[in-house]
């Protein structure tokens, strides 16, 4: 199952999903490398520039002062 999502031609969107990444990977694939840039490079290999963090997104714009970096407030 984990090969045919990295081999689909899907976008894979997720909220905060390190840890996901994570899980999935020691559990499916690999032990997990010891350094998280190694694992990095295994991930982005994989995936191909077709994975988004909204998480990662939604901290990285400002839209009219209504979202601001680091925020996680719905005010």
């Amino acid at each position: 199952i984990f090969e045919e999502i990295w081999n689909s031609d899907k976008i894979l969107i997720g909220h905060n999903c390190l840890y996901d990444l994570l899980f999935i990977y020691s559990a499916f694939v690999d032990e997990l490398p010891k350094d998280y840039q190694n694992f990095k490079k295994i991930i982005s290999d994989r995936v191909n520039r077709k994975f988004f963090d909204t998480k990662y997104l939604a901290g990285q714009v400002d839209i009219s002062g209504k979202i601001f970096k680091n925020c996680t407030s719905l005010e």
